[in-house]
């Protein structure tokens, strides 16, 4: 059986990307999304925001085109694979 792990984020970026280097020489970028969902919880009153804050992590060319292009509040599809560490 194959193990499956993808996801998809939408969101924006809380600050301006990272971008770093490794001691080996490869690119890093560090970056974290900010994504809203809205809940109707109560049906006599509106919907109430919930957000999720993302840390993501991008290597090689996409760790540069993210430096370049990222800047805090834009948006951004974040399509990967989730990875826990805690």
């Amino acid at each position: 059986m194959n193990n499956l792990n993808s996801i998809l984020i939408e969101g924006n970026l809380v600050r301006d990307p990272l971008i770093k280097s490794t001691p080996k020489g490869n690119l890093v970028c560090n970056m974290t999304i900010a994504s809203n969902r809205y809940i109707k919880s109560d049906p006599n009153s509106g919907f109430e925001r919930e957000t999720s804050f993302f840390d993501i992590e991008a290597w090689g060319k996409l760790a540069e085109a993210a430096s370049q292009k990222g800047k805090k509040g834009r948006c951004a599809r974040i399509v990967g694979r989730l990875k826990q560490t805690r």
